[in-house]
């Protein structure tokens, strides 16, 4: 998960995986030690309402380290959060479903894939649609 080591310094150093941003990691930690999610989100610098695809894509990173680290109430926090009507366009919702598929978010694949079914003329146009493997 994380390499931690002493360091002849007398300080422990944890080494992240080269995927975790800074503002990733202090929303991961914030929501560990308070629970909370906006509080989180404004000491990373994001704003998370109203919900925006720039927001999106920081929760996106927020799923990948909750997969990663194995907290499980994080990722479904953030499956919710994604599943939202207003983020799943016909746009964004391939992009969504292999972040959701690569990151083991079963919810929020379901809602995606539930979605492509009700704009799927639209979503199989898309060039995003046309550059999945078979």
């Amino acid at each position: 998960l994380a390499v931690a080591a002493e360091w002849p310094d007398g300080r422990l150093h944890i080494n992240l995986p080269d995927f975790l941003r800074p503002a990733t990691f202090s929303f991961v930690l914030t929501h560990i030690y308070t629970g909370a999610t906006d509080a989180a989100a404004a000491t990373a610098g994001v704003e998370l309402t109203p919900p925006t695809f720039e927001a999106a894509d920081f929760v996106c990173a927020v799923l990948r380290a909750a997969d990663h680290f194995m907290l499980e109430h994080l990722k479904q926090w953030c499956e919710a959060y994604l599943a939202r009507p207003e983020l799943l366009t016909v746009e964004s919702i391939v992009d969504i479903i292999t972040h959701a598929d690569g990151c083991n978010a079963p919810q929020l694949f379901n809602v995606c894939l539930s979605q492509i079914g009700r704009l799927q003329d639209a979503v199989l146009q898309t060039p995003e649609w046309a550059c999945l493997p078979p």
